[in-house]
């Protein structure tokens, strides 16, 4: 008897997410129309989940990721920081200071 119950019970949580699930469904696609979803990709945290796409993006092919051209992108945008800090320190030097 106490199986049932046990039985009974999980299932009906699984059933009362399922249903949740759906109504959530069903308001979002009242308010925004249809969606496609599809594969994200998050750099910044190096890690991917599925999601509502916009109409121009194709999303997140794990096929074309190389990992090579992240870390070429991450150098160039380090790069790119040290760059904009040095002229930022050049500039923001005194030249008065210089003269005596």
């Amino acid at each position: 008897m106490v199986a049932r119950f046990f039985v009974f019970g999980l299932l009906g949580l699984f059933a009362f997410v399922f249903v949740y699930s759906a109504w959530h469904e069903y308001r979002r696609f009242k308010r925004d129309g249809g969606s496609t979803y599809g594969l994200h990709y998050d750099e910044e945290t190096n890690t991917t989940h599925v999601g509502a796409l916009p109409d121009e993006d194709p999303g997140y092919d794990p096929e074309d990721f190389v990992p090579d051209e992240l870390e070429q992108r991450e150098a160039e945008a380090e790069a790119e920081a040290e760059a904009e800090d040095a002229a930022a320190a050049a500039a923001s030097q005194d030249p008065e200071q210089d003269k005596t």
